[in-house]
């Protein structure tokens, strides 16, 4: 996940209260920034790094102004096409702020 999500531009981030791994990429003007969060940190076959069983992590992507929650899409759930998926929603969310 690390990895996919670097290729994309975005940067590990940390929220407080926040348990999830987060990430977080500027986009639009001004403090908008987009922001993931997911309990997949590692590689699969690493059941205790993967975070839950396919089909029920649940990937979010926000939007965010400064520190101030503006929208987020409907989730994405870790599947097969879970990467695509995650993409779609994200350029949703820059075509919604252009």
């Amino acid at each position: 996940m690390a990895s996919f999500m670097d290729a994309l531009g975005f940067e590990s981030c940390t929220l407080d209260g926040v348990k999830e791994h987060t990430y977080a990429r500027a986009t639009g003007n001004g403090d908008l920034r987009i922001v993931i969060y997911t309990s997949v940190t590692g590689h699969p076959a690493n059941r205790l790094a993967a975070g839950r069983r396919k089909g029920r992590d649940a990937i979010r992507v926000t939007l965010f102004e400064g520190e101030q929650y503006v929208r987020g899409s409907k989730r994405v759930n870790r599947t097969q096409n879970w990467r695509l998926n995650m993409l779609k929603r994200i350029e949703a969310m820059e075509d919604s702020v252009i």
